[in-house]
């Protein structure tokens, strides 16, 4: 074996190369762990006690200081459900979902279920907060621990007792959790300031896209505006409501035949149903040859186009987006292409975005897993105000989807990837907590390291 190129300091461990004062130890040499359990749903007097009760979906709060599981004193004893410390690290077992391998920690006593685990260190060893950091930044190895095909049969105790976790000093790690800590609380203000944002424009397009503005800049109201009856509802007497057929072209894309290499590679764009969780889409990156265009039923649509997903029993169906370059689309998306002269693309765009419920229940099929078709999105009615009214509606939506996309959300997208760099450098030894932070951060209570 070549020789390793160890930097002073470091030394060479089976977890890789970590700082000569770090420890390395398996999970279960410093904690106790265990599973939980669901008393019996056929005894009523099992549930609705006064003892918190954790199912698999709590862990995504990731910092679980409540829950609303609640069990009673028998169900607890007639099921191998079990009290859980507070200040715990527990960890997803089961499930094909995001829920196994993911990592939280609760603040209160609680019970968990079966497909839970719990892992309950010595605090002499290991603080809890630190514990918690470092096994959340794991998430995809503990996926990859899992047991059975691909990973799909689960984690277990005896895998969670086997993890090998790098212990820095107290003081280090007490600094190493509250530098992450502090990253965590500032990501969950940004997460709801953008949900709050969100369920307030939800709110405000419900009004503008309804009441629309009057001449002076004022919503719409009927105790001082006259409205009228429409297929949609009441509208302004102002505005007029219109079938989408009446006012644009309607079409959907293809997709050229994979068999073909000289179909791709292209300098053709051609969107996929994906590329509609863009929202406004100024780049995607399939490509197809002129060929390719011409030997299938792809199709080139125009800028400022508004592109709604036909089909899937996932997200995208009913999503709208608009295009800010000339693209081809595939077969599971519809182009409706606007009469600039009757209806602004932007408007268009944000009132069928406001739609998307809408739009779901508007499939075909069984519970609408049919899909849109071409048919259906050219029956929906739009509400058309006066175009100048159109596009001062658009402009005032499309400032707010500013604010929330490229402000808020470029920040969350920067301290997400704040976190993922002190992650890798703090949790490895990479880059080593400076001694003041070590000294400024040990709790109270704790003199020098612990053993």
């Amino acid at each position: 074996m070549d020789d390793i190129d160890i930097p002073n300091g470091y030394k060479q461990t089976k977890a890789g190369i970590i700082p000569e004062v770090w420890d390395v130890k398996k999970i279960k040499e410093f904690a106790k762990t265990t599973a939980g359990g669901t008393p019996s749903t056929t005894h009523p007097e099992y549930w609705g006690g006064s003892i918190p009760w954790m199912n698999s979906g709590d862990l995504n709060k990731k910092i679980v200081e409540e829950v609303s599981g609640r069990i009673t004193e028998l169900g607890l004893k007639k099921s191998s459900a079990k009290i859980i410390p507070k200040n715990s690290i527990l960890i997803g077992l089961a499930g094909q979902g995001k829920t196994r391998g993911t990592a939280a920690m609760n603040l209160i006593d609680l019970s968990i279920n079966q497909s839970i685990a719990a892992i309950i260190p010595d605090c002499n060893v290991i603080l809890p907060e630190y514990l918690y950091q470092n096994l959340d930044s794991r998430y995809q190895e503990l996926r990859d621990l899992s047991t059975g095909a691909k990973g799909r049969g689960g984690l277990n105790l005896s895998i969670i007792n086997g993890i090998f976790v790098l212990i820095p000093p107290y003081s280090e790690q007490t600094a190493i959790a509250s530098i992450l800590t502090t990253v965590d609380e500032a990501i969950a203000t940004t997460e709801a300031i953008i949900a709050r944002t969100e369920e307030l424009k939800r709110g405000f397009m419900q009004v503008i896209l309804t009441r629309g503005i009057d001449k002076d800049g004022q919503v719409r109201s009927e105790e001082t505006h006259a409205f009228k009856d429409s297929p949609i509802g009441r509208v302004p007497v102002e505005w007029d409501v219109k079938k989408i057929k009446d006012f644009a072209r309607t079409t959907s894309g293809g997709t050229p035949s994979t068999k073909h290499p000289e179909y791709w590679g292209g300098s053709i764009p051609w969107m996929c149903s994906g590329d509609l969780n863009k929202k406004i889409v100024d780049e995607v990156s399939g490509r197809i040859t002129e060929i390719g265009l011409k030997e299938s039923s792809a199709k080139i649509v125009p800028k400022e186009s508004i592109l709604i997903g036909l089909a899937g029993q996932g997200k995208t169906r009913g999503t709208a987006a608009m295009n800010l370059i000339d693209l081809s689309i595939n077969q599971s998306i519809a182009a409706i292409i606007s009469d600039t002269n009757t209806i602004s693309p932007k408007y268009l765009y944000h009132n069928l975005d406001s739609r998307y419920a809408e739009l779901r229940n508007l499939s075909t099929g069984a519970k609408g897993r049919g899909g849109l078709n071409i048919s259906i999105i050219k029956g929906i009615f739009v509400p058309l105000p006066p175009l100048p009214e159109q596009k001062k509606v658009a402009s005032i939506l499309t400032t707010i989807d500013f604010n929330l996309s490229f402000v808020e959300k470029q920040y969350l997208n920067h301290l997400n990837n704040l976190k993922t760099a002190l992650m890798q450098d703090l949790l490895t030894g990479r880059v080593p907590v400076p001694e003041e932070m070590r000294q400024e951060t040990l709790p109270s209570g704790i003199e020098g390291e612990a053993v």
